[in-house]
């Protein structure tokens, strides 16, 4: 039986060892540097009840290690209980703004500063860049360390990125608002409408929104490693899952925070200080939102929480014990029966690090888990990016509805699938190799709600497009937008011009110039009609032609089976969250103790290089693949405005589908080739 002693005059651990005459094998221990770690640590070959005499209430911490404080004069106490709530606080940070903040924003940047879609693409994508540079080495070289103070200079470099991020907006010169023309018809021959392009070159400053981005990446990469592992190496099994549910949880509880917050500021014009006569309306095409107040606000949070974060312990009271009573009955084999020389593979080396990461190469469950994460967080990017899209497409939703839905979707059944995920570890107990099975299980079940996506509304109808003009006597041709009845319109082509308008008989013209109306609108209760139109014959009962509000296309909400595809979307996120947790205990508990951080930061980095990173770009090209009308302006190619609606529909359905089905794959594998090592000790 091993006895060990905390020694309070000399800071060590003292280890005893006497015969245990109840144990069928004797108790191998060698003494090196930290006695008090390779006492504790049973071989493949080490009897349970061995490992079970220790003493566990003799165990305790280094009065350094559960010190308090940003200095040796101030150590308060208190900030002990603290530490597993202020974490979760911590890490909804960077969902908000990168989620939340910069999402929201794409748009309005993209008309203030010129930049294309490729352009603000890669805005978001920098994020992912910036956290698999930087996540491996900070995993694992902050082994060991502090984290707390790692997470805190963390938190410091994202306020840092929030701040670049909000200079072009205080550099620039000063918005001037300018709303284009009325698009309506002038038939006159010599009368065209002006091209509307912003003279200045700010195309520039979209590596400055890199550079923030990037920064944002980098300061975020340590709070999803090393955050998950101070907290998974302080808590008991039971804790950690519940713990770890919230950490996540407030993860997604995050970006709605900057969702809603951003929904008001984008209401607020660009410029605070401009009079009533430079700004237009907001539902014109030239009006931007005061997009920057959110990453200023960031950049302050940022510094706040970093201040507390930094004096957090690199231990909780009572954890010693914790991680002991883990390896009573470890699930991951020992380092040193992995790797020969183990304490040189940890000792933070650059050869040590290569042979660790061997190791974890080496491990085909890890991978396997690793790629099902890849491929989830495949899907569940590209879904909540365009899933505002995907509802107007297929569902007839108009753009305010369809974003609001699918944030309240992604919210509750984020937040409700992490808890869930951290409660069944908390209250399951499952062993590693069944907690594996109920994954692959889970993952099956989850695919059965994707098969909602069978159902869809009948698409829109589009002059010119996919529906011939009724007073165009070429019935024959599509997609031609100028005809018989608009062709002396003088009518042009660009985003600038673009304002579709719902005529009276259901179909959705370019403008109200294409449909050859020849008056100015009429607005009532903030809707514009349109009479004297000359490419539509119907008439609406109090005698207009077509009409505008803020839905733009002829959505009359009447689509029988919105209510049904929201309960199978809702159902599908919660499930996909819910492995989030279980899938992430079963990685820390499949490789060697020594090696999670490194682990976890190996895990990152597969799952943004094969998963976050061209999740998005990926679906959006097939989207772009199925469209059938796209904008321009500047001579510029620009988004596209509409969509065929069975292509489209057919590639979301496969492409979620398709996925489901290699992530319950890569799941099934990752059980398969899972070998506990008391089994692998027989062989």
């Amino acid at each position: 039986m091993v006895i060990v002693k905390f020694d309070e005059n000399t800071g060590t651990n003292e280890v005893k060892q006497i015969q245990d005459t109840t144990s069928d094998q004797p108790e191998h221990i060698e003494s090196t540097a930290t006695p008090a770690v390779e006492a504790r640590r049973p071989s493949c070959g080490s009897s349970q009840l061995d490992i079970a005499a220790a003493n566990l209430d003799e165990i305790k911490e280094k009065p350094t290690d559960v010190a308090c404080g940003w200095h040796q004069q101030c150590q308060p106490e208190c900030c002990q209980c603290f530490a597993p709530t202020v974490l979760p606080a911590a890490v909804a940070l960077p969902g908000m703004v990168i989620s939340g903040f910069v999402k929201s924003v794409v748009t309005p940047i993209e008309l203030r500063y010129e930049l294309t879609s490729k352009e603000s693409g890669f805005i978001v994508s920098m994020y992912d860049i910036g956290c698999l540079v930087c996540v491996v080495p900070v995993s694992y070289f902050g082994h060991g360390h502090r984290r707390s103070r790692l997470i805190s200079i963390g938190l410091l470099v994202m306020g840092l990125g929030s701040f670049v991020f909000f200079l072009p907006h205080l550099i620039t010169d000063k918005y001037i608002y300018q709303s284009p023309v009325p698009s309506v018809c002038y038939p006159e021959p010599n009368k065209v409408y002006p091209k509307f392009c912003n003279s200045q070159n700010l195309n520039s400053y979209k590596y400055v929104f890199w550079t923030g981005q990037f920064l944002h990446g980098v300061g975020a990469s340590p709070l999803y490693t090393l955050g998950v592992a101070y907290l998974d190496d302080n808590l008991s099994m039971e804790d950690s899952g519940t713990f770890l549910g919230i950490y996540y949880a407030m993860s997604i509880i995050g970006p709605a925070v900057g969702f809603l917050l951003n929904a008001r500021l984008l209401n607020v014009y660009v410029e605070p200080s401009a009079t009533p006569s430079d700004i237009g309306p907001n539902n014109s095409s030239l009006w931007v939102g005061a997009w920057w107040i959110g990453f200023l606000l960031s950049a302050l949070a940022s510094v706040a929480i970093a201040g507390p974060m930094f004096g957090f312990p690199k231990s909780f009271q009572g954890s010693a014990r914790i991680r002991l009573k883990r390896k009573r009955v470890p699930e991951a084999h020992r380092l040193d029966d992995l790797v020969k020389d183990a304490p040189s593979a940890i000792n933070g080396s650059s050869m040590g690090f290569f042979q660790s990461l061997m190791v974890l190469l080496k491990n085909p469950t890890m991978l396997f888990l690793s790629f099902a994460g890849a491929v989830q967080l495949l899907l569940l990017a590209s879904l909540s990016t365009f899933g505002p899209k995907i509802l107007r497409t297929l569902f007839e939703f108009s753009t305010s509805r369809a974003t609001l839905v699918m944030g309240l979707v992604t919210v509750f059944a984020g937040v409700i699938g992490m808890l869930a995920g951290g409660l069944l570890i908390r209250f399951s107990n499952l062993p590693l190799g069944r907690l594996l099975w109920f994954c692959v299980a889970s993952a099956a079940i989850s695919s059965l709600f994707a098969l909602g996506l069978l159902l869809k509304c009948r698409g829109q109808r589009f002059a010119g497009i996919n529906q011939h003009y009724p007073m165009s006597a070429d019935q024959q041709r599509l997609y031609k937008l100028t005809v018989d009845c608009n062709k002396n319109c003088s009518c042009q082509e660009n985003k600038f011009m673009y304002n579709p308008v719902c005529g009276a008989d259901k179909i959705v013209y370019y403008s109200p110039c294409f449909a050859g109306c020849q008056d100015n609108s009429t607005v009532i209760d903030g809707v514009h009609y349109f009479s004297n139109c000359s490419c539509i014959t119907a008439r609406t009962s109090d005698g207009f032609a077509a009409r505008q509000d803020s839905a733009g296309f002829c959505l009359e909400g009447k689509c029988a089976k919105t209510s049904v595809i929201i309960v199978m979307l809702f159902l599908l996120t919660t499930c996909i969250f819910s492995l989030s947790v279980p899938t992430l205990q079963c990685t820390m508990r499949v490789v060697p103790a020594e090696l999670k951080d490194l682990g976890l930061g190996l895990q990152w980095v597969i799952v943004r290089l094969f998963g976050s990173i061209p999740g998005p770009p990926l679906l959006g090209q097939l989207f772009d693949s199925t469209c059938s009308l796209w904008i321009s302006g500047c001579d510029k190619t620009g988004s596209c405005s509409f969509y065929n609606s069975q292509k489209f529909w057919l590639t979301v359905l496969l492409f979620t589908l398709v996925l489901k089905l290699i992530e319950v794959a890569f799941l099934a594998l990752a059980a398969v080739t899972y070998v506990p090592p008391y089994r692998a000790a027989r062989k």
